[in-house]
């Protein structure tokens, strides 16, 4: 046999060159690793007539879990490759021409899944702000584009909430364009929201809450129900949601609360001033403490409806609103609040 390098003649089967000292066996080239999102193709074990198998690029889900696609089996590691090849160019084409538009559809109808009724209402009303974008593909927008809109609508005098939200989206969305590997950054935190200078809340003074009191003492719904608010510290919201079967009118407290974690499902016992308030409710057999013609109230219809019609129980510039920072300082005040 010759020798690999040398080409001089070598007794059969030497494992080096005696002349030259080159390793004679060929070594077998490693193929080369493929790029990230690119996907695998690797053969199987055993005697199969397919042995090679290709795999599509790893997709994640809202937890991190990892799935992947089987494309097929192949006989050999080139047409398995070639398959692959065309699979991914078309799969990135396709994500890379992704608009605003589809990417949000794409994006809420899993997360809408996990949301309450009033949260998807909020995420749609700020979808809207984005109307300028929506055929816009989302691998070409940048901060500065969202950034117009959020000082577009700071001009004509919208909320910073409003804002806060449309940023809040914009990231969520951001985000779900990483997963698939449309941008590489969330773009979102570049953008600035408008300053807003922090108000102090207004609260109800100790004469007002007399008025209020007197005013449920004579019958008023309305009254009695920012009573309840004052004196166990709810919000709106969360007095609303509270139903009959959470109240325990013997030993006079109730199970409630929605907003945060230390919040939810908390005892509040009643106050004396408002246990009478209380059992009027309770003793009208509903579903919810708090209805109207038997159904539950909202926070909108109470706010726009219910109080416009009693305009004399709202005093100066307070709003029943404020009723969750009342409790505490009316305690501190005048200690009436006393627990049974």
């Amino acid at each position: 046999m010759l020798c690999v390098k040398c080409k001089k003649e070598i007794a059969d089967g030497s494992a080096f060159c005696n002349w030259c000292g080159k390793k004679q066996a060929v070594e077998k080239k490693r193929s080369r690793k493929r790029a990230n999102s690119q996907g695998s193709v690797y053969k199987l074990s055993g005697n199969r007539t397919r042995p090679w198998i290709a795999i599509m690029p790893c997709k994640y889900d809202r937890e991190g879990n990892a799935t992947r696609t089987v494309l097929g089996y192949y006989s050999t590691k080139t047409d398995a490759l070639n398959d692959l090849n065309n699979a991914v160019t078309v799969n990135v084409s396709n994500r890379v021409d992704m608009t605003m538009e589809k990417c949000y559809e794409e994006w809420s109808g899993p997360y809408f899944k996990e949301l309450q009724k009033s949260r998807i209402a909020s995420y749609k009303s700020v979808w809207k702000n984005f109307k300028p974008l929506y055929k816009k593909r989302i691998k070409d927008l940048r901060a500065n584009d969202v950034q117009k809109i959020i000082d577009d609508i700071s001009k004509d005098g919208s909320k910073f909430s409003v804002s806060y939200e449309i940023k809040v989206l914009y990231g969520l969305l951001c985000r779900y364009a990483m997963s698939l590997d449309i941008i590489y950054q969330d773009y979102s935190k570049f953008i600035k929201l408008p300053k807003t200078e922090k108000s102090e809340k207004k609260i109800f003074t100790c004469e007002q809450i007399e008025q209020i009191y007197d005013i449920a003492k004579s019958g008023n719904e309305t009254a009695m129900i920012i009573c309840i608010l004052i004196y166990t510290g709810f919000r709106i919201g969360e007095l609303f949601g509270i139903k009959r079967e959470q109240i325990n009118i013997n030993e006079k407290y109730m199970i409630g609360g929605e907003k945060t974690e230390a919040g939810k499902n908390r005892i509040i016992p009643f106050n004396d001033k408002i246990i009478s308030f209380i059992q009027y409710f309770y003793n009208q057999h509903n579903e919810y403490l708090i209805t109207y013609n038997g159904k539950q109230v909202t926070q909108k219809k109470f706010r726009v409806n219910t109080l416009s019609e009693t305009s004399e129980i709202m005093v100066s510039f307070c709003s029943p609103s404020n009723s969750d920072v009342t409790l505490s300082s009316e305690y501190i005040s005048s200690r009436i609040f006393t627990l049974v």
